[in-house]
């Protein structure tokens, strides 16, 4: 007997596409799929100007961190969230994008860095000028979201486990940043 194949719950209209995603908040985890329209890079996403308040995810598997306890495993057919609560965003492995930079660019360096917030912890690279350093970057940040590269997402919660991914956009504003530079 063959599978028939469960339905989305979702309808693609011309011009759009669902991208498999990983979205973070202060005490979840969100995986699903966002439809966006096909001309939208999703992995830079959060940076465009004119988003909506809500953004909706299908087919999502929640981790609710709460307490010191396990995670709460939660599946739904449809989410929404608010973006102001987003902290990170990442595409799910093993969808990745191309750099979202010219990798012959001299004059910008990639700095090591931790990311902390809530239960997650982001190994990852900071683009910055080469000659700023990690403390006067952090300084000057005026963008609401930044994008760490080559990162290993992993949580106080065993359960996630690490997660690897090519690049992660954070909120710089809500997690604590420290170099990973060997002092």
């Amino acid at each position: 007997m063959s599978e028939v194949p469960a339905s989305k719950p979702y309808t693609l209209e011309a011009g759009d596409k669902a991208t498999a995603v990983a979205v973070y908040t202060m005490n979840s985890l969100m995986i699903g799929e966002l439809v966006t329209r096909e001309a939208v890079r999703v992995s830079t996403w959060l940076r465009a100007i004119g988003l909506p308040d809500y953004a909706g995810l299908y087919g999502v598997t929640m981790l609710r961190f709460l307490g010191t306890g396990e995670p709460q495993v939660l599946r739904f057919s449809q989410l929404h969230f608010p973006l102001s609560q987003v902290i990170a965003l990442h595409l799910s492995p093993p969808g990745n994008d191309p750099l979202d930079y010219d990798t012959s660019e001299q004059n910008r360096k990639l700095e090591p860095v931790a990311a902390l917030a809530g239960p997650f912890r982001f190994d990852g690279h900071i683009r910055i000028p080469a000659h700023v350093t990690l403390a006067r970057q952090m300084d000057i940040m005026r963008d609401p979201f930044t994008m760490l590269y080559d990162v290993s997402i992993s949580s106080a919660f065993q359960p996630m486990g690490v997660v690897q991914t090519s690049m992660a956009l954070i909120r710089p504003g809500l997690f604590t940043i420290a170099s990973r530079k060997a002092e």
